[in-house]
């Protein structure tokens, strides 16, 4: 009985857009190489000659994916960005900090200040 719905799992066929094992759609092109299935996902197409994802104009290859080109730099940028601003109030913080240390404006004196009162 399982060995029967094994089979019946494995022979099922995909409708009319959708191929592969999982049925993925069409633009998902499959191709088989020593034995192991290479997908080819978003827009671009398996190659036989490199037998690797060849993406389409305006798009970049990531692994398996074919991701649109702008979408990298843009994440690129805004890890940039991030990291800059982190570091510049890193800076910031350290120079009040020092500042402070040197006028002699440390929170003990003024902890201390308050007591006094």
């Amino acid at each position: 009985m399982l060995g029967a719905l094994l089979t019946v799992t494995l022979s099922v066929e995909c409708p009319l857009g959708f191929s592969g094992e999982k049925c993925d759609h069409q633009y998902c092109n499959i191709q088989e190489i020593n034995n192991e299935k290479i997908y080819c996902q978003g827009s671009g197409k398996c190659s036989a000659i490199t037998q690797k994802c060849e993406c389409y104009q305006g798009f970049i290859s990531s692994g398996f994916n074919c991701i649109v080109e702008h979408a990298v730099y843009l994440d690129h940028t805004v890890s940039w960005v991030c990291l800059s601003i982190g570091i510049v109030l890193a800076i910031i913080g350290l120079i009040y900090i020092i500042y402070q240390y040197r006028n002699g404006n440390s929170t003990e004196d003024n902890i201390a200040l308050v007591e006094i009162e």
